[in-house]
């Protein structure tokens, strides 16, 4: 057997800054070499609070996929994982539909209808976006099935703006920067609109819903993340997932980095982090 400590302390991400609160909590990930899987693990944890460690045995799920991150990406996936049969649960630090993809407004890019417009000039003008740093194929997969991602969120819920005849066409399309034909479509409520959406489309798949937990660590073996450690934020109790898949879908960086002041603060790039000190890549 052997023993890898992980030291955390119990926080919370209140409109984007970080509070520590008094109690520390010591985590202890213990593994019994009895075979190769990880369900032969055992995690405890050793809590001080108040002056007195006590120890217990870690609150543990077992599970085919881990999504981490409850936006439109997160739940996508996990419904996605869900439909094909796969044992689905959602960890994310702020309730499901927040994040980015509660303050987009409710607009997704619809390309195609505006007159001119067409996938490939939507990929034209990501590629110009992205200073031509875009990973090409993830760019032409995005620029060729807006109407698919249209649909898709539709299919959890939401309803997107439609003309005076009930479709989407060209008439309810907005300019958007960076964009250079109109290919803004809207949501008549907004952001909130699509996050009520996500949660509905998530209780309907019966996919489990770990909301207000923070994700602090991946674990690896062989060369392929194997669990998840997270930390519910209102409790301070520590949670170990076991999945041999885990979806990071946290909104990369946009909260960290101070250029982009539209951006929701929650996403603060750790995730990016967590494989590369797996020693994998993203």
């Amino acid at each position: 057997m052997y023993i890898t400590p992980v030291i955390i302390s119990q926080t919370q991400f209140i409109n984007g800054k970080i509070g520590i609160s008094k109690s520390l909590t010591l985590l202890f990930h213990l593994k019994i070499d009895i075979g190769p899987s990880w369900h032969n693990t055992l995690v405890f944890c050793w809590k001080i609070n108040g002056g007195v460690l006590f120890k217990r045995l870690m609150e543990t799920w077992d599970f085919d996929v881990i999504c981490v991150g409850a936006g439109g990406a997160g739940v996508t996936a996990a419904l996605s994982a869900a439909k094909a049969g796969a044992r689905v649960a959602i960890l994310s630090k702020e309730p499901i539909g927040y994040g980015d993809t509660r303050i987009s407004k409710g607009v997704m890019a619809y390309a195609g209808l505006s007159q001119g417009d067409s996938p490939e000039e939507f990929y034209r003008d990501l590629l110009e976006g992205g200073e031509h740093l875009n990973d090409g194929e993830l760019t032409k997969t995005i620029s060729r099935e807006t109407v698919l991602a249209v649909l898709t969120v539709e299919g959890f819920g939401h309803i997107f703006r439609r003309d005076e005849e009930g479709r989407i066409s060209g008439k309810v399309l907005s300019p958007a920067g960076g964009h250079r034909f109109p290919r803004g479509l809207s949501s008549p409520s907004e952001g909130v609109s699509i996050g009520n959406a996500l949660r509905a489309a998530i209780t309907r798949a019966g996919i489990a819903l770990f909301e207000e937990t923070m994700t602090v660590k991946l674990y690896s073996e062989g060369g392929r993340i194997h669990g998840a450690l997270a930390l519910r934020l209102l409790s301070g109790d520590a949670v170990f997932f076991r999945a041999p898949s885990v979806v990071l879908a946290t909104g990369g960086p946009a909260g960290s980095i101070t250029l982009t002041p539209i951006a929701c603060k929650a996403p603060q790039a750790m995730d990016l982090a967590w494989p590369t000190r797996q020693g994998l890549s993203l």
